[in-house]
């Protein structure tokens, strides 16, 4: 695909891989709007990357991603490319107390919330010569972390979304592409002790996926985590016992 000139929307867009995300964009020639939740992240975004559009949405809430689909016709006449990044996560223990609301709030964002974005943005997508439905999962989609329950859930329902929106879709101008990432460092997964990649270098892997017509873009450790719960996933599963964090961690959380 080729990215120069293209309208971009990414959701989660104003920290972490969202952002990284829209710099590399910018970077290779994209119009690139992003949203999220906070008004002073999305402003310091925009202080980062010159000519980024923003506005204030929760994926969770029909009118607000209605409102967000307006604002883009008004001010773009529509968009080319859909990135569904917005995303929540927390290490929790099943053991204990308070846990489902979490885990309702993972669900929300990270799976209904990209559904709930591309069923307001498929049919004008549809219109397109060229278009694309970008959902960021997570290698935990492959092979779930113990840790992160419902994180990995949500993810893996994304991932299992995405395989049949692309069979649904197959003879049109959209094209469905996922990215799994592997742990990477933001904020999100700042108290996990284990190796995370740089926001920018997810980024970089992920223009790249795009600009060579790539279906799905494991990075990282993902790549490992696809062939492993293909062809071994015992060995797959086990390595995630303690991957991000051990279960013995939570006890004090």
């Amino acid at each position: 695909m080729r990215l120069a000139g293209k309208r971009v929307l990414v959701t989660g867009g104003a920290s972490g891989i969202g952002l990284a995300l829209a710099q590399a964009l910018a970077a290779a020639g994209a119009r690139v709007g992003v949203c999220g939740r906070s008004p002073a992240r999305l402003t310091d975004a925009a202080r980062q990357v010159p000519g980024l559009w923003t506005a204030v949405c929760d994926v969770r809430r029909e009118a607000d991603v209605a409102a967000l689909a307006d604002r883009l016709r008004a001010d773009w006449a529509g968009v080319d490319v859909v990135v569904n990044n917005a995303g929540v996560g927390q290490a929790y223990d099943l053991r204990r107390g308070g846990w489902l609301a979490r885990a309702e709030d993972e669900i929300a964002t990270n799976l209904l919330g990209a559904l709930r974005v591309t069923a307001r943005f498929l049919p004008e997508l549809l219109e397109r010569p060229e278009a694309a439905i970008v959902n960021v999962t997570s290698g935990f989609a492959l092979v779930p972390s113990p840790a992160a329950p419902g994180y990995s859930a949500a993810k893996a329902g994304l991932r299992a979304f995405t395989r049949a929106l692309r069979r649904q879709l197959r003879g049109t101008a959209v094209r469905v592409v996922e990215v799994l990432p592997p742990m990477v460092d933001t904020p999100l997964v700042a108290e996990a002790r284990c190796r995370k990649m740089a926001p920018a270098a997810v980024a970089a892997a992920v223009v790249r996926g795009l600009a060579r017509d790539r279906r799905e873009i494991a990075i990282g450790e993902s790549r490992w985590l696809r062939g492993g719960a293909r062809w071994l996933p015992g060995a797959a599963e086990a390595v995630m016992t303690r991957y991000p964090l051990d279960i013995a961690d939570l006890a004090d959380r």
